[in-house]
């Protein structure tokens, strides 16, 4: 993941939880330490007459905007992947998320919006992605209630790192490739220390503060209940869709001996009628 060091920052903390702080990165030789913060929509908290602007992580320069529309290229394959599953486990969610992209792009005075999302294939609009970012016990007060959020693993690191929801009593092993759905304005949660190599998370989140600006109540995501059967009933049919897959090999593989056995067996009845025929042999 091509992210120039010098466009990562390190907050100070806006953030009541203190979640932002300085000393929420740990800085090691030969790795890096920051975050981005790639928004299309992004709303000021606390400017309620502001209107909504890319985040400046993209826009801050020529630099900013080609390294930013680069990096969403590169995880196209996880941004689909987050879109196609929430509308799976979660369509009350999802058509609140196209109802709310359809709004902006609609309106001719956002034009720069759907430009900018050309190359973005994930309804949630707002992506974080953080290294060696160890991230305090804290729930995230701005997203919806019952809205969804991924989080993902994907840095180096081999040893720690979990994540842990303490109120539930989970703790969920968070090596890469790992992901996690969770439910961050409700559910605390925070990241356990980590050793081994660079720590990469990748955040798809939304905010309540667009939703309000253009007057869209956000839908209260399916029932937990339903979501998790959703989830189950996807998780049976990928272990069925890989069964399949395994046993369709494990055919092509014996009908593949199969036909070298008969073409063996067509060599040794040529071989031993043209022998029966040629006397000199």
């Amino acid at each position: 993941m091509s992210i120039p060091k010098k466009h990562l920052w390190k907050s100070g903390g806006a953030d009541k939880k203190g979640r932002d702080r300085v000393a929420s990165y740990i800085d090691r030789p030969g790795e890096m330490a920051g975050s981005v913060l790639w928004v299309c929509y992004w709303k000021a908290v606390g400017h309620p007459n502001s209107d909504v602007v890319p985040s400046g992580d993209q826009l801050r320069s020529a630099e900013h905007y080609k390294n930013s529309q680069n990096v969403i290229a590169n995880i196209d394959v996880l941004n689909r992947s987050a879109t196609s599953a929430l509308k799976f486990f979660a369509p009350d969610s999802y058509k609140g998320h196209t109802k709310l992209i359809d709004t902006i792009h609609s309106n001719p005075q956002y034009k720069w919006a759907e430009a900018m999302a050309v190359n973005d294939h994930c309804v949630l609009s707002r992506r974080g992605i953080s290294f060696n970012r160890q991230t305090p016990q804290h729930t995230d007060p701005l997203v919806p209630p019952g809205e969804w959020t991924l989080i993902s693993s994907v840095g180096q690191h081999t040893v720690g790192g979990d994540f842990v929801l303490p109120t539930l009593g989970v703790v969920i092993p968070f090596l890469p490739p790992t992901h996690i759905w969770t439910r961050g304005g409700e559910a605390e949660h925070y990241i356990r220390p980590f050793s081994g190599g660079q720590r990469i998370s990748i955040t798809h989140f939304t905010h309540s503060t667009v939703w309000d600006h253009f007057g869209i109540p956000f839908p209260w995501s399916t029932p937990y209940d339903d979501s998790k059967h959703r989830l189950m009933e996807l998780i049976e049919q990928m272990k069925a869709r890989a069964t399949a897959d395994g046993k369709d090999k494990e055919t092509s593989h014996i009908a593949r001996a199969d036909l070298e056995k008969k073409k063996e067996e067509r060599k040794r009845k040529q071989s031993f009628q043209g022998s029966r025929s040629n006397p000199l042999m």
